[in-house]
């Protein structure tokens, strides 16, 4: 839920949990800082204490450290009250008569607060000031899902620009290209991308990947990480070992990091040679036709703006530029997941982004066998 203007006084809260932070780094006496590049921005992560730090960076480990002389463009301060032992919490300064939803964002135009109330971790940021907070009461607080895509918010704020937007879609290509899967949860991303992956194609991104419209359509990493539930897990055996949460609850989504054991086949960034909207049949085949550019505004527009920190009317007109650029079509993805990178690859071997055949796409190989 979105609030518009004062209730919470995000600009007073701010100002709180910033002191609140530098009490912390005091009390640990040893903080813990991290500087990656991420889309060609320098981030900087700065730990009040080591609690945090193996729970938050895997995921962007991968990424490279940016040169001495290089200044962030965004520093996260990064703590948590229980290992820092700090009573006061920024729970503290907020309302009681919270609204009972699974998260309450706040904006008042150049800061935003968002407050997760099923983890209870909160969430300032602040871009005129280059600066974000980053708070949970407990680090075990922190889900799997939040560990597979840390400081997505951050990071959706500092990314986007005229021509680059994160966007809730995936990316997995060869080293010429890729193509953007996009659509809502379920309809197959994950699974896709997974299945490439796995069959040894270059991977961006199995949930969000930073989409640039200049000088061509480009597809750029930002996480090493990918999810699946526990059906499509059963389906890609190979990616068994590698699951990093194998205690998880009933329904949630096991998590991987790919940095080590497919570090290779991870792409900084790829061009967009089409956009993929997948959709599971329930039958054995991978097909491809062609879909319009205004069903593939339909599947990643939505997604993509509801999850912005700020307006999206001008997200919405970039990505409908972007795809009126690069060919649509529908993905149909059958049982076999071996079809599923044969099929992406034989598009991306056709130059001018045509289906290429009608006929269903059969792989002997199956990456389940």
């Amino acid at each position: 839920m979105e609030i518009q203007g004062q209730e919470l006084a995000p600009t007073s809260l701010f100002a709180a949990a910033r002191d609140a932070f530098a009490e912390a780094v005091g009390r640990a006496r040893r903080s813990v800082i991290h500087d990656r590049l991420v889309g060609g921005r320098h981030v900087r992560l700065h730990f009040a204490n080591e609690a945090l730090v193996p729970i938050l960076t895997p995921a962007l480990a991968h990424h490279p450290h940016p040169p001495p002389e290089s200044v962030p463009q965004l520093t996260v301060h990064v703590w948590d009250s229980l290992s820092t032992g700090l009573r006061a919490s920024p729970l503290d300064w907020l309302p009681e008569d919270l609204p009972p939803t699974p998260e309450v964002r706040v904006s008042d135009g150049s800061m935003l607060l968002v407050f997760t109330t099923t983890s209870g971790i909160l969430r300032l940021l602040n871009l005129p000031e280059k600066v974000a907070l980053y708070w949970a009461a407990d680090p075990q607080q922190v889900s799997d899902v939040e560990r597979s895509t840390p400081f997505l918010l951050f990071l959706q704020g500092l990314l986007r620009g005229p021509e680059t937007q994160v966007v809730h879609g995936a990316a997995v290509g060869t080293p010429e290209g890729c193509v953007l899967l996009a659509g809502r949860g379920g309809a197959g991303k994950s699974t896709s991308a997974l299945a490439c992956l796995v069959a040894g194609m270059r991977y961006v991104g199995d949930d969000y990947c930073l989409l640039s419209r200049r000088p061509e359509p480009r597809a750029f990493n930002l996480f090493n990480s990918g999810k699946l539930n526990g059906d499509s897990l059963a389906r890609l055996p190979q990616l068994i070992p590698h699951v990093v949460n194998p205690a998880r609850k009933p329904g949630e989504k096991a998590v991987f990091f790919f940095r080590e054991d497919w570090g290779d086949q991870l792409a900084p960034s790829l061009p967009i040679r089409a956009v993929l909207l997948p959709r599971v049949t329930g039958g054995r085949d991978t097909t491809l036709r062609p879909a319009s550019a205004a069903e593939g505004i339909k599947a990643l527009a939505p997604s993509t703006i509801f999850q912005l920190t700020g307006p999206g009317a001008t997200t919405f007109r970039m990505l409908a530029d972007f795809l009126r650029c690069v060919p649509c079509h529908h993905l149909l993805v059958g049982t076999d997941l071996g079809q599923i990178p044969r099929a992406i690859g034989r598009l991306l071997a056709d130059s001018d982004g045509r289906p290429p055949a009608p006929d269903p796409i059969r792989n002997p190989d199956a990456l389940t066998r």
